[in-house]
């Protein structure tokens, strides 16, 4: 993990990137870099100490990235280093690196220009602005908001080269003619053996709520003897079922029992760090943020969780009423590509507010390329409509039945966040202060609950363009 920053356009050496990465060093505490070209400054911050995960230079080329980069060489997926993503960009240009995949941003520099790219999925966060003639880039919105009012979300599966933005990934579903179940869920854990084992490393962790995602990537994990961390309300279910998850798979488990008081005192950092005023993502983030914290307090650089899965699988009971199979596939779809403004969103900014790393290994290529081709009556299945039945299918030997074929709950449900926060919200706002807010911002506010996010909201991002790049949460019904 680390955080990049550019200015472009405007006179080199005014220190307006290294101010950018000072807003970051959450993201990567352990090292920072700068590069200054006659209309360039731009750097990162890292988590590795000599910079080698994050940096290459060769001759006056240089590379900045946050994440990791992976590419197919024949049918195998392997990893591309900095350097050598670099060497091929320096041999035939653009053309000669794309497509990528894996959870990324990356920015080269030359003397002649700048290239920035963003992950298919938007695994990884990437903020563009721009003043006059000036652009300015940044791994968070935080970065921009002292530099311009116009702040825009950098869209997922596009690259900035030659001045404008290009489009590299285009989503499809390609359903194969293959109906053979058994050897799809047989091929399906295979997969996400070989997700996992790509991105383990020292050091790692592995979110537990309880839930069947999570508690997926528990078991392929569970030969590794790698911790598992859960958090909740006194007597929540999460708490319950990832202690029943973590025994059963002979796991080393810690949790955390929030209170009332604790989630008011994080609430702030959590909107600053999340950058978002939805409220069934904040709900989800304050959890989030204390499951983070915990692991970094025992040591874990890196952690797994099972976001991903809902979408690319079918997880969300409102999915049952799509009766024609082309609207459901697009609402899949439509899923998976929001979740950048959403669940992954929350993964990627909890976890770097504490400086761990992120892994989902649900969102890897080959995954997501099998999600893509399976049969939808594979994913909500049956006269029942059991939502994401080939996974329950695939890891039913490894689990509980209690989890593998327990009912979806979001994790500001499990973790009981949600009760909390929107009694606090009642507490806090009467009925006519909400009608009076209402109309001085002239906006239209879900709940009280979402007015309480908003005015923390505003004081951090206080430009109108921040608010549009606000995700809104499309599974409520859920």
């Amino acid at each position: 993990m680390s955080g990049i920053a550019a200015v472009v356009g405007v006179r080199s050496g005014q220190g307006l990137a290294a101010k950018v990465l000072d807003t970051l060093a959450h993201r990567g505490p352990k090292m920072k870099r700068l590069c200054h070209l006659p209309k360039v400054e731009a750097g990162c911050v890292g988590l590795s100490s000599d910079g080698t995960e994050e940096t290459a230079t060769i001759g006056s080329h240089s590379i900045f990235v946050d994440g990791r980069i992976y590419r197919f060489a024949g049918n195998e997926q392997v990893r591309v280093f900095p350097e050598e993503l670099l060497e091929s960009f320096i041999k035939e240009r653009e053309k000669a690196i794309f497509p990528l995949f894996g959870n990324f941003t990356f920015m080269i520099l030359w003397d002649e220009g700048i290239l920035l790219a963003r992950d298919p999925f938007g695994l990884k966060p990437l903020y563009w602005g721009e003043s006059g003639s000036a652009k300015y880039f940044s791994s968070e919105l935080k970065g921009l908001v002292s530099l311009t009012e116009q702040i825009y979300l950098f869209p997922p599966g596009y690259y900035w080269y030659a001045g404008k933005f290009h489009k590299y990934f285009t989503p499809r579903y390609f359903e194969s003619e293959n109906r053979n179940a058994e050897a799809a869920i047989s091929r399906l854990r295979l997969l996400m053996q070989q997700s996992f084992e790509r991105r383990c490393r020292q050091g790692a962790g592995i979110f537990l709520s309880g839930g069947l995602d999570s508690s997926i990537v528990a078991a392929v994990a569970a030969s590794h003897g790698l911790p598992t961390f859960a958090v909740g309300n006194r007597g929540c279910p999460d708490l319950r079922c990832a202690k029943e998850v973590a025994s059963h798979l002979g796991l080393e488990h810690y949790e955390h029992v929030f209170s009332e008081e604790e989630l008011v005192e994080i609430l702030p950092k959590v909107i600053y760090h999340l950058e978002s005023f939805d409220p069934y993502l904040v709900r989800s983030a304050l959890a989030n943020y204390l499951v983070a914290g915990l692991a970094a307090r025992s040591g874990c650089q890196v952690v797994f969780c099972g976001e991903g899965a809902d979408e690319l699988f079918g997880g969300y009971a409102y999915l049952k009423k799509f009766e024609s199979r082309e609207e459901l596939k697009a609402e899949l779809l439509e899923l998976t590509m929001s979740g950048h403004s959403g669940g992954f969103q929350r993964v990627d900014r909890m976890t770097a507010a504490h400086s761990l790393e992120a892994e989902m290994p649900f969102m890897d290529e080959e995954v997501v390329r099998f999600a893509f081709s399976i049969p939808l009556s594979w994913k909500i299945h049956g006269q029942d409509k059991v939502e994401k039945w080939i996974l329950r299918r695939a890891f039913e030997k490894d689990l509980p039945a209690s989890i593998t074929w327990r009912k979806k709950q979001k994790f500001y449900q499990g973790s009981d966040t949600g009760t909390v926060m929107s009694a606090l919200a009642e507490k806090c706002i009467s009925d006519r202060e909400l009608t009076r807010e209402q109309r001085r911002f002239n906006r239209q506010f879900a709940s009280k609950e979402e007015l309480l996010y908003y005015r923390i909201f505003t004081e951090y991002f206080p430009h109108a363009s921040c608010r549009d790049t606000v995700g809104r949460t499309r599974t409520v019904t859920a």
